[in-house]
């Protein structure tokens, strides 16, 4: 609500001006009271009032002699109550306490103006107590009166306005405390949690505050560091670091040198350290604060120049190796980051420049002739092509100006993230052309049989990438019992038989096809295809030519026939699926007499895939991947106890009309498909579902059949584990690979196949040996292989009733296994007579249709209760 006395002050404009006016007042009115009435207590109480007033207006740095002034005037105005209540009696006196209450602010405004107005009237009401009160002397002192009024009420308002602006300047005090200790709050983590030594000194380089680090970095330097302390290194000359103590006022201008700095100290212990140090002012209330931050950078110059000397070095290497190099940064441009003498004497003729250094930072275009700049860009391209690829090197076209030589470019990609990633390329050019020569006499060697003369496989398969798009016969050749003649004139005639053949095979291909050995005795012709006569013609002279070659010996002349099958190569087969063709008539001649030539013609073929003979790769691969294909599992029996040894998993194909294949039909097609990685995940797989099946029966052992030429290379034993692995369903599960004993008398390394098979049983694979006895070196076979088990075969189980000596040979046979700690299984058990012979033999498990039928795995549980005849039964005694 505004005041009158507000509204004044506004018109007035000058608050001294308006003091002023109210010291004025009270002194017009003194001198208007001496005129008229001379010298009276009112016109000293006037005079006090003025003196009162003028105090006001007095500047507050005269504390003392105002303040004694102010009691003086109050000293006055108690007199002059006294004069009040004597002349102008009470009601006089009571306004004067009044007036004197309210300008000294002893009540609250509101009562103190209440105080004010009946002062006043009490006051004008003298003359009723009191008539002889001179008119002018009672005008005079209402006027004095009502001047200390207002001199009061203004002073309050000048008061509150002061007390709201200190209120005010309070707040804003408190703010900037708080922004103060907030940021004394980030300073202080910032001081505890920097890895840098940070100092924080006043004007004087008194030490104010420091962290750990730099406590540290003062100890290290045999410095003492403390709150106060002006003990310093100084910044003042970053290369020398003197160590100054008490360091005079006069060099602190030398701290001004506001930066960065980089500089090296030798300790006290003679190691050198290497640092960067900042320097800052802080001014804050016009008071100047000095910061230094140290930073440790030892590592870094260290490792900084080891990378030097290391660049240094391999400088000297790029420059000093015989082998061309250079390097090309690679961003927008192309540009050549280095290149050695070597490369100069390469590509010198293609440069735009004699010199390296005149062309290194170039672009591409720019370092090579414009001629040879598309040719740089192509080879370059292959390069980058090759680097996504994965591959690390590639041989060069023929080029002009490598004199006709090709250069293998071995690269790598190097990215360097220090300050910015760049990406660099390495390239070094090995001539390789007489590396080449030498390349291409091996190639050859290897496509050709060093035995016969003929192609190798290798050769073969090579012959059959690169023809033609025209149809080709497969005239595939086995000579007839030629394992008789290894083992009746030894392998050296055997070697001179197969390289006889080999020359009468490349005599009939002339010109006109290629003849090539596939391994063993087994021989392969392809030439163009005619019609089925002329195909058939020329077999017979294959045979004939066969047939009529005489080797001769120590022990006479000797001879073999050769069996042949022979299929149409058409442009789009396959070559296994051809030979695939070949073998099954191959076969057919086998069967009906050998010497004999049988021609795989489209009907034949059907007739053959009506009965489930004829068998392709992608045959196989579509069963194993709808599942046609499975493991029948067949029980083996221990018939002491009557329970379930184990399970031998025989693979079994059922197509999805029912039909079923024979195994023999397809198995070696399996085995040799199961050699490519896509066929081996699915046939893993198909292990899998069968060990899982058999979870239910944990602690039994698993048999698998495998080829002994699996285990006929260095690291085999590796894989097969890794397989094996991937297929356990328990951790005791127990596996067994069983080996053909016939496989073991072909050729194959057997020193490889033997520490493979060591391997395997270390890891607790067991070994058995299949097809047991039916082979003229089986005690060889004992005491050579790690064998844990001998499964006797069919054959030999199948005569134990009928035939006393056999029944003495199965029995010695299992006394001498269990005495060499072999176990032994009797396989093809059909009748109890066989059955109940062979459970009176030490330890031997039987395996054979009289315990169970190989069985889906899925069928086992359910057939469990028929699984097994009980031989320890006296019900069945009798045969």
């Amino acid at each position: 609500m505004p005041q009158p006395l507000m509204l004044v002050q506004n018109l007035v404009g000058i608050s001294r001006l308006f003091l002023l006016y109210f010291t004025a007042v009270p002194l017009v009115c003194v001198v208007i009271d001496v005129q008229t009435n001379g010298l009276t207590p009112q016109t000293f109480g006037l005079v006090l009032a003025s003196f009162f007033s003028l105090l006001f207006s007095v500047p507050q740095s005269f504390g003392a002699a105002r303040q004694l002034l102010l009691e003086a005037s109050l000293f006055g105005a108690l007199v002059l109550v006294y004069f009040a209540f004597a002349d102008w009696g009470l009601m006089a006196g009571l306004a004067q306490v009044m007036g004197m209450s309210f300008g000294y602010g002893c009540l609250r405004r509101s009562k103190a103006r209440a105080m004010a107005v009946v002062g006043f009237i009490l006051l004008a009401a003298s003359p009723l107590q009191s008539p002889d009160i001179q008119p002018v002397h009672l005008v005079l002192y209402l006027i004095g009166y009502g001047n200390m009024v207002l001199l009061a009420e203004w002073t309050r308002t000048t008061i509150n306005q002061q007390r709201r602006q200190m209120s005010d300047a309070n707040d804003d005090l408190a703010r900037v405390n708080q922004q103060l200790q907030r940021t004394r709050h980030l300073s202080r983590a910032y001081l505890e949690h920097t890895n840098a030594g940070v100092i924080i000194r006043d004007p004087d380089l008194r030490v104010l505050e420091f962290n750990k680090p730099a406590t540290e970095l003062f100890d290290f330097l045999g410095l003492e560091l403390c709150v106060g302390s002006k003990s310093r290194v100084s910044d003042a000359d970053p290369e020398r670091f003197e160590v100054i103590v008490d360091q005079p006022d006069d060099s602190v201008p030398a701290l001004k040198a506001v930066g960065n700095h980089k500089a090296s100290i030798t300790c006290p212990n003679g190691e050198t350290r290497h640092f960067i140090f900042s320097v800052g002012c802080i001014e804050a209330d016009e008071e100047v604060l000095w910061l230094s931050s140290w930073n440790d950078i030892t590592e870094t110059v260290l490792t900084e120049e080891l990378m030097r000397k290391r660049q240094n070095e391999l400088t000297a290497l790029f420059d000093n190796q015989s082998v061309p190099a250079a390097v090309w940064r690679l961003g927008p441009e192309i540009e050549l980051a280095y290149m050695n003498s070597a490369y100069m004497g390469l590509d010198g003729a293609v440069l735009t420049s004699d010199k390296a250094e005149t062309l290194q930072g170039k672009c591409l275009e720019k370092v090579f002739r414009p001629n040879y700049v598309s040719v740089a860009k192509l080879n370059l391209k292959r390069i980058l092509n090759a680097l996504e690829a994965g591959t690390q090197s590639l041989v060069l076209p023929k080029q002009d100006h490598q004199n006709g030589r090709r250069y293998q470019v071995e690269f790598s990609l190097v990215t360097i993230t220090a300050d910015k990633n760049e990406r660099f390329i390495v390239l070094n050019y090995v001539d390789v052309t007489v590396i080449e020569k030498t390349r291409a006499g091996l190639e050859k060697q290897l496509m050709v049989d060093d035995l016969t003369g003929v192609l190798s496989r290798r050769g073969i398969n090579h012959h059959c990438e690169t023809r033609g798009k025209e149809d080709q016969a497969l005239f595939l050749i086995d000579l007839d019992q030629f394992k008789s003649v290894n083992d009746g004139y030894g392998h050296d005639v055997g070697d001179r038989l197969l390289a006889s053949c080999g020359g009468v095979l490349s005599d009939l291909v002339d010109d006109h096809g290629v003849a090539g050995r596939l391994g063993g005795e087994e021989f392969v012709i392809i030439r163009p295809m005619s019609d089925w006569d002329e195909i058939s013609s020329y077999a017979e002279k294959i045979r004939a030519s066969i047939a009529a070659l005489e080797l001769e010996t120590e022990d006479g002349s000797l001879s073999r026939s050769a069996s042949i099958g022979v299929s149409a190569f058409k442009s789009d087969d396959s070559l296994s699926d051809a030979l695939a063709q070949a073998d099954v008539a191959l076969v057919d001649s086998k069967r009906s007499g050998r010497d004999k030539v049988t021609l795989a013609t489209p009907a034949y073929i059907r007739k053959c895939e009506e009965e489930g003979r004829f068998v392709t790769e992608r045959d196989i691969y579509d069963a194993l991947v709808n599942k046609e294909m499975y493991y029948a599992v067949q029980p083996i029996m221990n018939t002491k106890r009557n329970n379930i040894s184990g399970f031998e998993a025989l693979i079994r194909w059922e197509r999805a009309d029912g039909t079923t294949i024979s195994p023999s039909t397809f198995s070696s097609r399996l085995y040799e498909a199961v050699k490519n990685p896509e066929f081996r995940e699915l046939m893993l797989d198909l292990r899998l579902r069968t060990v899982r099946d058999l979870t239910y029966f944990d602690d039994r052992y698993i048999s698998f059949n495998h080829h002994v030429e699996e285990l006929n290379t260095a690291g085999a034993s590796r894989i097969l584990l890794d397989q094996f692995s991937s297929i356990r369903d328990v951790p005791g599960r127990i596996f067994v690979i069983e080996l053909s004993e016939k496989a073991l008398t072909e050729r194959v390394d057997m020193g490889s196949v033997i520490r493979n098979l060591q391997d395997l049983r270390r890891e607790g694979i067991l070994i058995a040996l299949d097809d047991f006895g039916i082979q003229a070196s089986n005690l060889n076979r004992l005491a050579e292989l790690p064998i844990d088990v001998i499964k006797l075969d069919k054959s030999l189980v199948q005569r134990v009733v009928s035939d006393n000596k056999t029944l003495e040979v199965v029995r010695s046979t299992a006394i001498m296994a269990g005495k060499l700690g072999i176990k032994t299984i009797a396989e093809g058990i059909e009748t109890p007579a066989q059955g109940r012979m062979i459970h009176h033999m030490s330890s031997v498990e039987q395996q054979g249709f009289l315990h169970g039928r190989p069985m889906k795995t899925s069928d086992v549980f359910d057939n469990l209760i028929k699984i097994g005849y009980d031989l320890r039964s006296p019900l069945h005694l009798g045969y």
